[in-house]
């Protein structure tokens, strides 16, 4: 995993106008960036580190390991300036940045250490956009030794871009070496991290210093324009893979082989409607019953015989009102009234 620095839509065209511009100045004048004072600052916290991503820890069992972290640990602000012929620091702040406190740093120690130089009257010096680097003190006092000659936030003709902590060497190169260094050991104390500090800046070779602040530098306002504007860090978008062409469809594409369920009631033409719940192919038994009571009693009209009329003047007698009695030795089964049995 990496972080840098996000970026908004407007910083792009910034910072392309910003790389072009110096690239430009460069092909004029090929010692434009041994000119250069880049300047930054820094906090190294007493229970600091590296980052997190560069340590790998192997074990064959699960370690279980916990590491505690104070919550707001003793931290010293380092400033320095670094160009292609030398370093001018580090130097600490005593407490917070601001103004008045950068402006002494500049009177006191940056500026008397620069000002014997031959080439001062050509030197430029650069600076990020920080709140205490944009205050109108420390931009007077710019304006009063650098004429026309700083790089940073509303400056008269070298504007910095807003947050481009990968165009300058010590962001990509000088703080991140330097804590390699300081944090190689457990700090104790305060007075502990400025002696690793101080030693870390010592072993800082010249020509360390000279490449990234000359061929680092150029190399990456190269990059800025070839990436429009993006960040520098970020990798090589990877090359696309070239899409290879479909196979083309046959006009007349086979028949498919596989045999299709077919539903039984598919080609049926007239199907009489269905009632829900219980399936019409099925006949409950009072249907049944009432079914066999209608065909016995067709049958057993169609057994009696059709009635005879009397002859014509012939007198009915009257039937009598008594039925007759049951002759016990008729033979055939018992008779059956009203379902009883009569003995």
């Amino acid at each position: 995993m990496q972080y840098v620095q996000e970026l908004f839509p407007n910083d792009l065209l910034l910072r392309v106008n910003f790389a072009e511009e110096h690239l430009a100045f460069l092909s004029a004048q090929p010692d434009h960036l041994e000119r250069i004072w880049w300047s930054d600052e820094a906090n190294f916290h007493v229970c600091g580190g590296v980052n997190k991503e560069d340590f790998r820890y192997w074990s064959p069992i699960n370690p279980l390991f916990h590491s505690a972290k104070p919550l707001h640990s003793p931290k010293v602000t380092v400033w320095a300036a670094l160009n292609a012929n030398g370093i001018v620091g580090p130097y600490f702040f005593p407490g917070t940045v601001g103004a008045q406190s950068y402006c002494q740093m500049l009177e006191e120690v940056f500026i008397p250490e620069i000002q014997n130089r031959p080439d001062f009257d050509t030197m430029l010096f650069q600076q990020d956009g920080a709140p205490p680097h944009f205050a109108l003190q420390t931009r007077a006092l710019l304006d009063e030794v650098f004429p026309e000659r700083w790089i940073g936030r509303a400056s008269p003709n070298l504007n910095w871009p807003p947050r481009s902590p990968d165009l300058t060497p010590l962001d990509f190169f000088c703080w991140g070496y330097i804590k390699s260094k300081v944090y190689a050991v457990p700090i104790r104390d305060v007075e502990h991290l400025k002696e690793r500090i101080v030693d870390a800046f010592i072993d800082l070779t010249p020509e360390m210093v000279r490449r990234a602040c000359l061929s680092g530098v150029e190399h990456r306002l190269r990059k800025c324009i070839e990436v429009n504007g993006q960040s520098v860090e970020l990798p090589n978008e990877p090359h696309p893979i070239p899409v290879q062409p479909a196979p083309p469809v046959p006009q007349n594409p086979p028949p498919n082989r596989r045999r299709r369920r077919v539903s039984p009631l598919r080609n049926v033409e007239h199907q009489p409607p269905r009632r829900r719940g219980r399936p019409s192919n099925q006949t409950s038994a009072a249907s049944n019953a009432s079914v066999r009571q209608v065909q016995h009693a067709t049958n057993v009209v169609q057994d009696i015989p059709p009635p005879i009329d009397p002859p014509v003047g012939a007198e009915l007698e009257d039937e009598p009102d008594v039925p007759p009695r049951f002759d016990e030795n008729a033979e055939g089964p018992p008779r059956r009234d009203n379902f009883c049995v009569l003995t």
